[in-house]
């Protein structure tokens, strides 16, 4: 199986009819692949990498992550984070995540040796990487860092077995042969890993607010968490978890209390899947919002099953 892995930043826009348009879209599609980067690794089920970004913000607030060989737990890990309000909760992702998820399984496994069962992908841990990086920046008096956020989406393969937890909008895609493929033919098919946590998409989510937040009906407004925020859940965006981070601006705090600011509203929980990866699996794609903006899960899929086709031809024409 291919890991396709792809961080997404931005959406490309629409192109209008004229020949302005025209040649934007051209240097648009030109300029997108300034970033790429193909991996060999040949490494269990995973033959290569392929990585990409577009910048839509400058500085890029997206980052992605990858460990191929764990320190002392099994299979690899890859992700890819959404930043927003900043660089701060992305790079804390990128640069510290995987450090504290090994770190946290390899106590529970020394401390539970019998089973042996427990998930390097521990929600529980999330939160708690997630807590440190808001009180550090609170002790600090880091408040802008401390109110960037980032949506995540993370991805564990060990042998067969794929884990995939996220928190936000950001998605993780499987390219699956249908069934019968090998008599009928035809295209991949995507197989969503995750459901994006936004209020217009996913109903749990609009309830958990709505049930936690019963006496403030703008805690849902313009499809936005208190009329803000589009993802539900993500890494960092302080203010919308503790009213400490108001503590910077005392005027600021006493308005947001008395409009009925009482957070927490955001949470870095994830929701995690599980996969049994056959011979049915292509690729893997992992990718920001912007990515799925403009396009849907079954046109990324075709999209990335034409470029690895022609890359595969490219690669067979020159040897």
């Amino acid at each position: 199986a291919r890991l396709a892995f792809a961080a997404a930043a931005g959406a490309l826009g629409t192109v209008k009819v004229g020949n302005a348009a025209v040649e934007e879209a051209l240097s648009i599609k030109d300029s997108i692949g300034l970033n790429k980067e193909t991996i060999r690794v040949e490494r269990g089920l995973i033959k290569e990498v392929h990585t990409n970004w577009y910048p839509a913000n400058n500085p890029i607030e997206d980052t992605s992550a990858m460990r191929l060989r764990l320190r002392k737990s099994p299979g690899s890990l890859f992700g890819v984070f959404d930043g927003h309000s900043g660089t701060a909760a992305s790079g804390f992702c990128r640069d510290e995540l995987f450090n504290i998820l090994e770190f946290k399984h390899n106590k529970a496994l020394t401390k539970n040796k019998q089973d042996g069962q427990e998930p390097l992908l521990s929600p529980a841990v999330f939160k708690e990487a997630d807590d440190a990086f808001l009180q550090v920046a609170l002790a600090e008096r880091r408040f802008i860092d401390g109110n960037a956020g980032a949506c995540a989406v993370v991805c564990h393969l060990a042998g067969a077995n794929l884990t995939t937890a996220w928190a936000g909008d950001c998605r993780a895609v499987l390219g699956k042969k249908p069934l019968l493929h090998s008599i009928l033919g035809g295209g991949l098919k995507a197989d969503e890993l995750t459901l994006d946590h936004q209020i217009d998409t996913n109903p749990a989510e609009k309830h958990r607010l709505v049930s936690e937040h019963p006496n403030e009906p703008d805690v849902l407004y313009r499809n936005r968490v208190k009329g803000r925020l589009e993802p539900t859940r993500a890494f960092g965006d302080g203010k919308y978890k503790m009213m400490e981070y108001f503590n910077f601006y005392p005027r600021l705090a006493q308005r947001y209390s008395q409009s009925g600011w009482t957070p927490p509203y955001v949470t870095a929980v994830p929701d995690v899947s599980q996969r049994t990866i056959n011979s049915s699996a292509e690729f893997l794609v992992l990718a920001c919002d912007g990515l799925f903006q403009d396009l849907t899960s079954q046109q990324v899929v075709d999209s990335v099953s034409e470029y690895l086709k022609a890359a595969q031809e490219q690669k067979t024409n020159h040897n």
